[in-house]
């Protein structure tokens, strides 16, 4: 099959309401917009409860960067043993809404990237890509387990230079990064896929702008 008709065969299968989306985390980051905040939120909870549930800590690890009015409403994550075992890759509070707190999560992980890297450049990211074509870009970085996943919310106070270049580096070596923004507009270029989530209250429908079958929401593979 030529790639242009297959294309026009998948793409109208890719939105639709009341379907999951399929996130393949290793492709690279993800973006989540819109709503009215509490929608958002709702969503990144559901995301983040699904990875725990399906990935032991053995496998992943959950970090926030969330700003100081927002941390009740992630004090929750102290709870998930995702986020509290001493055998953290992190090795830090994973929880922060300080930029001293910060820093010091994004120096974990563009330390973690680095090692497990060893000193080669990430792989050229264009379009998303799905689980089936990973395999034909580039393997696994050795030793790259647990995965990170690293929330972001956009008015946390981070260095957002080093968080965008978590967020391009980070796949290659399974630290994923999940930035939530109010609009398609602040999210880096490096979130070459995301979720708007609907303003109207009890809307259904989220739409995904890159081309992904669907399937289970979130997998870090």
């Amino acid at each position: 099959l030529r790639a242009t008709p297959l294309g026009h065969f998948i793409r109208p299968t890719t939105t639709g309401p009341g379907r999951p989306i399929a996130f393949y985390l290793r492709a690279g980051s993800r973006g989540l917009t819109g709503g009215d905040g509490n929608a958002s939120r709702a969503m990144v909870r559901a995301a983040l409860c699904q990875l725990a549930v399906f990935h032991p800590p053995e496998e992943l690890w959950i970090a926030l960067c969330v700003p100081d009015e927002r941390r009740a409403d992630w004090e929750w994550v102290k709870w998930m043993p995702h986020t509290s075992s001493s055998h953290s890759p992190v090795g830090v509070p994973h929880l922060a809404d300080r930029r001293s707190a910060a820093s010091d999560v994004l120096a974990a992980l563009e330390s973690l990237i680095d090692e497990r890297l060893g000193g080669e450049q990430p792989l050229p990211r264009g379009r998303s890509v799905t689980a089936e074509e990973l395999p034909q870009i580039g393997g696994d970085a050795p030793g790259a387990v647990p995965a990170v996943v690293l929330l972001v919310d956009n008015t946390a106070p981070a260095d957002r230079a080093r968080v965008t270049r978590v967020a391009e580096r980070g796949p290659d070596a399974r630290v994923h990064v999940i930035w939530c923004a109010p609009r398609v507009e602040d999210l880096p270029a490096a979130c070459r896929s995301f979720v708007e989530v609907p303003a109207a209250p009890g809307a259904e429908d989220q739409r995904e702008r890159q081309a992904v079958p669907p399937g289970l929401a979130w997998s870090h593979g």
